[in-house]
């Protein structure tokens, strides 16, 4: 079994474990192997244990503070002061809840250079995510585990 089934693992019993104690529960999984200081690849899983996204490339600055084993929380939102590629309203992305509003974000990018910070990956990826977690109806709610290793 790799790192990323084991991560995806945790994830789901710690959905049953806390879905009991809050109002919003873990529903969705988003797991981050970095490979350089600069590349990753992402994946994404829902509650069932389905992946959706498997091994996409991500880009994300050497400086960006995630670090590997440890988990994060995130919601899908617009960002406040990016546009959107292809639509031009506000651009989709996962921010993430421990490092405040105006932290880092999952978003749309071509290579490490859309990053200010921020994990990037492919659009149509990306919106493969943000619309699955939207259509589920959990806009701005943090519901998404992510677990980078």
């Amino acid at each position: 079994m790799n790192l990323k089934r084991i991560c995806l693992f945790l994830v789901l019993i710690s959905m049953v474990a806390v879905g009991t104690m809050f109002a919003q529960t873990v529903r969705f999984g988003v797991f981050i192997e970095m490979k350089t200081a600069t590349t990753g690849l992402i994946s994404f899983a829902d509650s069932s244990g389905r992946f959706i996204l498997d091994d996409e490339p991500c880009w994300f600055k050497s400086t960006t503070p995630i670090e590997k084993g440890k988990s994060y929380t995130g919601a899908i939102t617009r960002m406040a002061t990016k546009t959107d590629s292809v639509t031009g309203e506000k651009r989709p992305g996962i921010i993430i809840r421990e490092f405040g509003n105006r932290g880092i974000f999952i978003h749309e990018g071509n290579n490490v250079s859309w990053s200010d910070n921020c994990i990037v990956l492919k659009r149509d990826k990306m919106m493969i995510m943000w619309n699955y977690i939207k259509n589920a109806g959990f806009m701005d709610q943090y519901v998404i585990s992510i677990a980078v290793f």
